[in-house]
């Protein structure tokens, strides 16, 4: 779900989904700066339309397990993560925290902006941004080429 995390996904509640304006609103978190509306993908509100056509009925949860009846829990979905990432064939030492840092990273490398990564994951201080941001060596050429001179078109 982008900047929606482990603790926040698992806590999403249908009310808070907007798949019309393509938001989901995360109304709580571990700071002021963690209340949000959080743009989505085309991918994921496909999956989410996909969920929420299969939900069964006074399911306030958007991610749930045991047949709908409860929310899923962070273990829960660290767990099945770990599974996952075996079975593919992940490095070892991935693990589910780690999709905030290639999400934040991946913006980053595109010329997001500290000010925008920090309104879209909700953290508050441009030290946590740049503590999940790792920008890659074609980034920083990219960054560099700006002090190239311009060439005039004759």
């Amino acid at each position: 779900m982008a900047t929606c995390f482990a603790g926040e996904a698992v806590k999403l509640t249908w009310d808070r989904v907007d798949l019309d304006r393509r938001t989901i609103f995360v109304d709580k978190g571990k700071t002021k700066a963690a209340t949000r509306k959080v743009p989505l993908t085309s991918r994921v509100v496909a999956v989410l339309t996909g969920l929420k056509a299969k939900r069964r009925e006074g399911v306030a949860f958007v991610f749930t397990r045991y047949k709908g009846k409860q929310p899923l829990t962070v273990g829960w979905a660290s767990h099945e993560f770990g599974r996952i990432a075996k079975l593919l064939e992940l490095p070892k030492g991935a693990v589910m925290h780690s999709l905030r840092h290639s999400f934040a990273s991946r913006l980053g490398n595109k010329g997001c902006a500290t000010a925008d990564l920090m309104t879209l994951c909700g953290w508050e201080s441009p030290s946590i941004a740049k503590r999940y941001t790792h920008l890659n060596d074609a980034r920083m050429a990219e960054v560099v080429g700006f002090l190239e001179p311009e060439t005039e078109n004759v």
